[in-house]
């Protein structure tokens, strides 16, 4: 049996009750599929019965892992101490179990300054730093399958006395309901510079998985007056499609050698139910239904 304007994804023999696929699948597009099956006597006056089966779709490993974001980059004071994590780097991999394991690694350069943790994507500094200037190192995320993708990392080494612009939070958390309208304004965020010019420039970071901005469901714009940013809804939301965004910040401090300082804003996106959107209709919906 199918409903009704659906393509088909199994067939039966009439005769035989052998049950053959009907089509290609994508496990991480659909994991499981219902199948009711119906049985039909001959006689004068048929009866029916009827089978509901469950069909789990395995997975195959063709998914790379994906990075959260499209590059990585990080300032660090020359006097750096060896062992100090300072970026943590994630990726995704869409497959499942084993093929969904993601270790991490790093290009093999002497000398190695930077290392990265395997397990968690932790970068920390491994040796002295202060006789470099600028640091770059591919990154890579190695699914149990053996399938990899990599990312750069670029790290600019300051003088002591150079200071990044300074966040006034680290972080900033905010929950919005799914129906928040298009550019809608949901946090402000705002950061300083310790150097002549207080002055920054904000950039929302890039991302690669929906989580983390892609496809583009959040915008920033500065506000001059105070000399904060804001971010806004770009397009409609989706509770059951993605709960959980997290956004990452770059502010940058307007000099001769511009430094750069970096926060997260974390986004829960909350269900409308039913039963809210009748409390705020003119007539609720219970009594419509009675």
């Amino acid at each position: 049996m199918h409903k009704d304007s659906t393509v088909p994804a199994f067939s039966i023999h009439p005769d035989t009750g052998v049950i053959v696929t009907a089509r290609k699948f994508d496990r991480e597009r659909q994991r499981e599929y219902a199948v009711t099956v119906t049985a039909t006597d001959q006689a004068a006056d048929p009866l029916i019965g009827i089978c509901q089966l469950n069909i789990l779709i395995l997975d195959q490993n063709d998914n790379s892992p994906k990075f959260e974001n499209l590059r990585y980059e990080y300032f660090l004071r020359e006097d750096t101490m060896i062992g100090t994590s300072f970026l943590r780097v994630a990726a995704h991999d869409d497959d499942f179990g084993t093929n969904a394991a993601v270790t991490y690694s790093m290009s093999n350069e002497q000398p190695e300054y930077l290392r990265v943790n395997p397990l968690t994507g932790w970068v920390y500094v491994n040796q002295p730093i202060s006789q470099r200037t600028y640091i770059t190192r591919d990154i890579v995320a190695t699914d149990g399958g053996n399938r990899s993708s990599s990312v750069e990392l670029a790290v600019t080494i300051t003088n002591v006395k150079n200071q990044p612009p300074h966040w006034e939070k680290n972080s900033y958390s905010v929950v919005i309901p799914e129906n928040t309208v298009r550019d809608t304004a949901i946090v402000t965020i705002k950061a300083t510079s310790p150097l002549g010019d207080p002055r920054v420039t904000y950039n929302l970071e890039d991302g690669m998985v929906p989580e983390t901005n892609m496809p583009v469901r959040f915008y920033l714009t500065p506000n001059r007056e105070d000399g904060s940013a804001s971010i806004l809804v770009a397009e409609p939301l989706d509770y059951e499609t993605t709960r959980n965004f997290m956004l990452r910040v770059r502010a940058q401090n307007v000099a001769a050698v511009p430094l750069a300082a970096f926060t997260t804003v974390y986004i829960n996106v909350t269900a409308v139910s039913l039963i809210s959107l009748s409390e705020s209709s003119s007539e609720p919906l219970i009594h419509s239904l009675s």
